[in-house]
């Protein structure tokens, strides 16, 4: 219903205008012609407000239906069922530098064998190390035993272009099964730009339990339709399971277990490949790496290529905001 002052108000000037017109015959014809307006106008402008207040009623009363708790329920099973162990990596504060020869480490030069040879892309620029992981340290919490229990673990990027993806060759994964004795510090290439060399820092690595985003629980769904039609809920399950859709927890990185998606799947079946790396933009510290729009990089393996070493073989993405 249009509101009472709309038309109270409108009444009110109708009969000034017809007392202006009558009682006043000799008026200016300009304020004739401003009331003759105001009548017009101001039913329109009472008829708009009202439709648009009865639009925001609708809204409001569609965002206060109540979720459906049957299927909250049934989507945490689902949940549950995809569960996986994953490994949270983190900024270590007070660590000794440099680090000593064959920790796990963000950035730096990496410690490698000899007869290293520093990657490259396509075109021949090389790569910037992103991530080097000892898998000793890291053995206790792969639940799955899914990594190699020894050796070292390289992560390289393209860091000047940031490609979106593996088509120029600017990711690549290494692998080296040798003690730390065997090891050395690599020089940096002349051809890498000091800026493309990111910092070296510590890290510390956390176990926790792990839920697939929307994007993967729906790509190797059956029932594809029940969880769009069941949005809501999907991520009110999630924060019950202690899900983090926010990644507000990030840290700097995970490894194996469910990554935190920022756009759509990068693999079609989660359950046929494993996540090696997320690598996220380094927003703590001044000299931190961007990447993309507060992005990540994901580095993807087949299970059958991580149990056959096949380090090659690499699905890489990156996904910005």
């Amino acid at each position: 219903m249009v509101k009472k002052w709309f038309w109270i108000v409108y009444l009110a000037l109708l009969a000034v205008m017809v007392a202006v017109a009558t009682l006043l015959p000799k008026c200016s014809g300009r304020l004739k012609v401003l009331f003759t307006l105001l009548s017009v106008a101001l039913p329109l402008a009472a008829f708009a407000w009202n439709a648009v207040a009865e639009g925001r009623q609708d809204v409001s009363a569609a965002a206060e239906q109540p979720l459906d708790e049957d299927a909250i329920d049934h989507i945490e099973g689902m949940l549950k069922a995809c569960e996986r162990a994953r490994i949270g990596i983190n900024f270590a504060e007070g660590a000794t530098q440099p680090l000593p020869t064959g920790a796990s480490k963000y950035g730096g030069l990496p410690d490698v064998p000899e007869g290293f040879e520093w990657p490259i892309d396509k075109q021949g620029r090389p790569l910037s190390l992103m991530m080097q992981v000892n898998c000793a340290e890291i053995a206790p919490l792969d639940k799955d035993h899914l990594l190699p229990p020894s050796g070292m673990l390289y992560f390289f990027y393209q860091m000047s272009e940031q490609p979106w993806d593996n088509s120029t060759g600017g990711a690549r994964v290494l692998y080296f099964d040798v003690p730390n004795e065997s090891l050395h510090r690599a020089t940096c290439p002349e051809a890498l730009a000091e800026d493309e060399c990111l910092t070296e820092r510590a890290v510390q690595f956390t176990l926790h339990l792990s839920y697939p985003s929307f994007s993967e629980l729906l790509n190797d769904s059956a029932d594809k339709q029940y969880l769009v039609d069941h949005w809501d809920e999907y991520f009110v399950a999630y924060e019950h399971l202690g899900g983090d859709y926010l990644n507000e927890a990030l840290g700097i990185g995970l490894m194996l277990g469910h990554a935190q998606l920022i756009q759509d799947v990068i693999v079609d079946n989660s359950n046929e490949n494993v996540l090696l790396l997320q690598l996220t933009s380094d927003e703590v510290n001044d000299d931190g790496v961007m990447l993309g729009d507060c992005g990540s990089i994901y580095y993807y393996i087949s299970r059958q290529d991580l149990n056959d070493r096949r380090f090659d073989r690499l699905t890489f993405a990156l996904q910005s905001y």
